[in-house]
C-alpha cells in the first residue's frame, strides 16, 4: 500500500509503522527525530 504525505512524497509503509510503534511505547516526536538526527550524523 504506498501511502503520501501533504506534499505529495511517498512515505514508506515499514518507516510508518516503525514510527507508530515508537509512539506507542512512549516515546515523544522530539526524541525519535533526535534518535535518527544522531544516527545519520
Amino acid at each position: 500500500m504506498d501511502s503520501h504525505n501533504a506534499s505529495g512524497e511517498h512515505l514508506d509503509q515499514e518507516w510508518i509503522e516503525l514510527l507508530l510503534v515508537a509512539r506507542e511505547i512512549g516515546l515523544s516526536i522530539k526524541e525519535i527525530r533526535d534518535f535518527l538526527q544522531k544516527k545519520s550524523a
